[in-house]
């Protein structure tokens, strides 16, 4: 129910967002800035302004969300010195999305597919992708999303 529940949250600050800009679309920056915090404060962000729809965001919102969930129970945010460094750039016609966890307990690949694994497969909007690595210094996961196709702006 709690897992449940926090899921819910990440959700309703996506809307919450999405309200405020009229349902149109919103800066992938500011949601990140909303959810994020929701998980602590050693995170550190960078990236463009990239605009995001309604879909995006919300399917963003939930892919992040079960990222520092992850973190924060088995991974870099579950010890002290840990931290995740998210970063976005543009690439060509792509948006790509660094997630790297370090500072945290040594990684070892997961055994059993859990929901954020199944979600970060099918959670992205159009045909982006997520590849994900488990070196010993952290999780590490690229998502990849092109910007023209339904779901960006």
């Amino acid at each position: 129910m709690e897992a449940f529940q926090a899921r819910l949250l990440a959700l309703s600050r996506a809307h919450e967002l999405l309200l405020q800009h009229q349902h149109d679309s919103m800066d992938l920056g500011e949601l990140v800035i909303a959810l994020l915090p929701l998980h602590g404060d050693r995170f550190s962000i960078d990236g463009p302004s990239v605009h995001l729809n309604a879909q995006a965001a919300v399917s963003l919102s939930l892919l992040l969300h079960e990222l520092a969930t992850n973190a924060a129970k088995y991974g870099a945010l579950s010890s002290s010195p840990g931290h995740v460094e998210l970063r976005w750039l543009v690439e060509g016609e792509e948006l790509l999305l660094q997630w790297r966890e370090r500072g945290g307990p040594p990684v070892q690949p997961p055994r059993t597919t859990g929901f954020g694994t199944r979600l970060l497969d099918m959670g992205l909007p159009g045909s982006g992708s997520a590849e994900r690595r488990y070196p010993h210094t952290g999780v590490e996961v690229d998502l990849r999303l092109p910007l023209r196709q339904p779901g960006w702006e």
